[in-house]
């Protein structure tokens, strides 16, 4: 998997990693066909959240698969939180943010292309995963949040 987002994307990735980062303590990246899905779960499995990307979002997004049309891995929360940890100036200094899944070397690498024309590079070593999916029921929440848009 390769993919590239713009400079002005990165703010709403770099969110929804700490979003995942709160709840648990791996995140799950899995790319298909239709974007990349990042997920994580609490320790305990009472707690789950996704974000995904459409292909769309990136600015280019090609996806190398073995066999199955999917790629899934498993990475340490910590280490993707140090890459976005000060979202402000990434965002105003970001020209460009490159993802990239080397599957025989085993690293998740995330290239950071600042405007400066510096480039910054975190090399996350990752694990194999099954996909991640929560099994639940809307109709038997017992909890209904409602909400008015104003």
């Amino acid at each position: 998997m390769n993919c590239a987002a713009p400079g002005r994307h990165i703010k709403v990735f770099g969110k929804a990693i700490q979003c995942l980062g709160r709840i648990g303590e791996d995140v799950y990246f899995e790319a298909d066909a239709g974007g990349l899905s990042i997920r994580t779960v609490n320790t305990s499995r009472s707690a789950y959240s996704s974000f995904s990307f459409h292909t769309s979002f990136f600015s280019r997004f090609t996806l190398k698969s073995q066999s199955t049309g999917e790629l899934r891995c498993k990475v340490s929360s910590r280490s993707c939180l140090s890459i976005f940890k000060n979202l402000a100036s990434l965002e105003k200094t970001t020209d460009l943010m490159t993802i990239e899944l080397k599957y025989h070397e085993g690293e998740l690498t995330f290239t950071l292309q600042q405007i400066s024309g510096i480039k910054r590079q975190y090399n996350l070593a990752f694990q194999e995963c099954e996909g991640l999916s929560a099994i639940f029921n809307k109709n038997t929440a017992l909890v209904h949040l409602v909400a008015a848009h104003k």
